[in-house]
C-alpha cells in the first residue's frame, strides 16, 4: 500500500467517530447573530497576526456566553460547526517541523484542506513571516482529491523554498471548528474541538483539547476576546496543530520549545 493510501484511508474511517461540540455549546452559539457575506469579507484576513490558546472544551461554552454580544458566528450549511480534513505535507527529514521547533522564521507548512460540509477543497500553505505575522495562499482544487498535480507542484515550488517534488503527504489532522467574526473590527476567532491525529494505522483521539485562535489585522489585547481569554487566565501556546499531530503519532526528538504546548494538551485531555 502506498503511503498516500496508509494516510488517507484511517482519517476517512474517523470522519464519523468524532465528537461534537456539546450541548452547551450548540445552545450558545444558537444566540449569537449570523454573520453576512459583507461581514465576512471585511474578515478574510489572509495576511494578519495570529495568537492561539489551549483551554478545555468543557469551558467553551461558558466563553461563548461572553462573546456573544461582539462576534457574529459563520455558519457552514446552515450549522455553526465546520467539519475540517487536513492532510499535511512535508520533507522526508520533516524540515516543516524541525523549522518550527528551532523557531526559524520565514517557515512554512504545506496541506490539503477539505471543508466537508461545503465540499470544497484547497491546498494552502500558510507561512510565517514574523514573531506573530502568518500570511496563506491557496488554490482551489476537485473536492476530496488528495493528489499533487504538476500544476500543484509548480504552485508549491512558487510559494515554499523547497524543490517542487520534495514535499510528501505526512499525517492527516481532522477536526470540528467555530468561527466568530469581531462586529467590532478586523477580527475572526476560531475554536477547534474534536480532535484527532492519523498517521498511517496510529490515530489519536485529543478528546477535551480546545484551541482558540486569535486573527487579527495588527495584534491587540484590547478586544473582547482577548480580553475574556486574559480574564480566564488562558495563555498564549505555540499550538501547531501539525506538531502535536507529529508527536503523538510517530515521537519524533523532544524539543524544549514544544514540550509546554505538548504537555498542556496532554493535561487537557480527557
Amino acid at each position: 500500500m502506498s503511503l498516500k493510501a496508509q494516510l488517507h484511508k484511517p482519517a476517512q474511517a474517523e470522519r464519523s467517530s468524532r465528537p461534537g461540540p456539546g450541548h452547551g455549546v450548540e445552545v450558545a452559539l444558537g444566540r449569537f447573530q449570523e454573520a453576512g457575506v459583507k461581514l465576512l469579507n471585511e474578515r478574510k484576513l489572509l495576511r494578519r497576526v495570529d495568537s492561539k490558546f489551549l483551554m478545555s472544551e468543557g469551558h467553551v461554552a461558558s466563553l461563548l456566553g461572553a462573546l456573544r454580544p461582539s462576534y457574529a458566528v459563520l455558519l457552514s450549511s446552515d450549522a455553526p460547526m465546520a467539519t475540517y480534513r487536513t492532510l499535511y505535507f512535508d520533507t522526508l527529514d520533516y524540515r516543516c517541523y524541525h523549522d518550527h521547533r528551532r523557531g526559524l522564521r520565514p517557515r512554512f507548512k504545506v496541506r490539503i484542506r477539505h471543508y466537508d460540509d461545503r465540499e470544497l477543497s484547497f491546498l494552502e500553505v500558510k507561512t510565517k513571516r514574523g514573531p506573530s505575522v502568518t500570511s496563506k495562499v491557496r488554490a482551489p482544487r476537485v473536492f476530496c482529491n488528495d493528489e499533487l498535480s504538476a500544476d500543484d507542484r509548480e504552485f508549491l515550488a512558487k510559494n515554499t523554498p523547497v524543490a517542487r517534488d520534495d514535499l510528501h503527504p505526512t499525517l492527516w489532522t481532522n477536526f470540528s471548528r467555530l468561527t466568530l467574526l469581531s462586529l467590532d473590527g478586523p477580527e475572526r476567532v476560531t475554536i477547534d474541538c474534536g480532535l484527532n491525529f492519523v498517521s498511517g494505522k496510529q490515530a489519536v483521539a485529543m478528546t477535551g483539547v480546545a484551541i482558540v485562535e486569535v486573527k487579527q489585522a495588527s495584534y491587540c489585547l484590547r478586544t473582547k476576546v482577548m480580553r475574556e481569554l486574559r480574564k480566564r487566565r488562558i495563555r498564549p501556546a505555540s499550538a501547531s496543530k501539525y506538531c502535536a499531530a507529529l508527536h503523538a503519532t510517530r515521537n519524533p526528538r523532544p524539543n524544549n520549545r514544544l514540550l509546554p504546548s505538548l504537555r498542556a494538551m496532554e493535561d487537557l485531555r480527557v
